[in-house]
């Protein structure tokens, strides 16, 4: 199942009101999986100076993040994946939209890994259901 950022984060951070469902859904899991591009996305969250006052994380530099990142990568439930190369053909069909939509960009990206990859995705981002429709299967924590 590939994981959304914002999945990841309410996992990571014990006061995110999320953390106790994503913890129950994910834990049905056998394997977690992580791209770059969420990957990324993590590490920019979690050193970000409002995150980490809204959690109550305390500062947590590029370097710890990044060893706790490590940590996650090398759990034996979590795999790391690589975009497949027809993926960008997809990726745009999915981001089409009649108007600018920047917030698209990343959840097309996503649902389109997610469809190639040919598993579910798991968010908090009511909005992929709108995937669905392109064949995403898509999972609610």
């Amino acid at each position: 199942m590939l994981v959304d950022t914002n999945v990841w984060v309410a996992l990571l951070l014990p006061s995110h009101p999320f953390h106790q469902a994503s913890r129950e859904v994910l834990a049905e899991q056998r394997t977690l999986m992580l791209c770059n591009s969420v990957q990324i996305s993590l590490m920019r969250l979690l050193t970000t100076p409002s995150v980490q006052r809204q959690y109550g994380t305390g500062t947590l530099s590029n370097n710890a993040v990044a060893q706790s990142l490590a940590a996650l990568r090398a759990h034996p439930d979590v795999q790391f994946v690589t975009e497949p190369t027809e993926l960008y053909a997809s990726w745009i069909q999915f981001a089409a939209h009649p108007t600018p939509a920047p917030k698209c960009w990343m959840d097309a990206y996503l649902a389109a890994l997610a469809f190639h990859l040919g598993v579910p995705i798991i968010t908090l981002d009511e909005g992929f259901r709108g995937y669905a429709t392109y064949g995403v299967q898509v999972m609610m924590v």
